[in-house]
């Protein structure tokens, strides 16, 4: 039987897997880059934003199978959750533990661009 959702959860874990890649790599740059694991840390918290964003909007968009209009609305309450838990969680790295705010920025930007870049390398 053909799945029509299973391509897109294909691209999702490929996305999720780039992103999660690219955040550790970057990490370990910045963590060798500024002789300190605090920027390492704040380089992976900042991916793991994105990522974790970006798994919840796709297990909420993939859900099943349903008519044109309650998918739309799927669509843009995942996009709300997937930027509502980003915010969330990269906010708790700056303010709650106080994590270096270039670090989280450096973590986010590179999960977002490996995003980018699987979703058209495999999309």
């Amino acid at each position: 039987m053909f799945d029509p959702f299973a391509g897109g959860k294909r691209l999702a874990q490929r996305t999720l897997r780039v992103q999660v890649l690219a955040t550790l790599l970057t990490a370990s740059v910045a963590a060798v880059w500024t002789q300190s694991l605090l920027a390492g840390l704040a380089a992976i918290w900042g991916g793991m934003a994105v990522v974790l964003g970006q798994a919840l909007f796709a297990w909420r968009q993939f859900a099943g199978m349903a008519p044109a209009a309650a998918m739309l609305r799927r669509f843009f309450g995942a996009a709300a959750l997937k930027w509502l838990v980003l915010f969330a969680v990269f906010g708790t790295g700056l303010i709650g533990l106080g994590l270096p705010a270039a670090g989280l920025l450096v973590g986010l930007i590179a999960a977002q661009l490996a995003g980018m870049w699987a979703l058209l390398r495999y999309g």
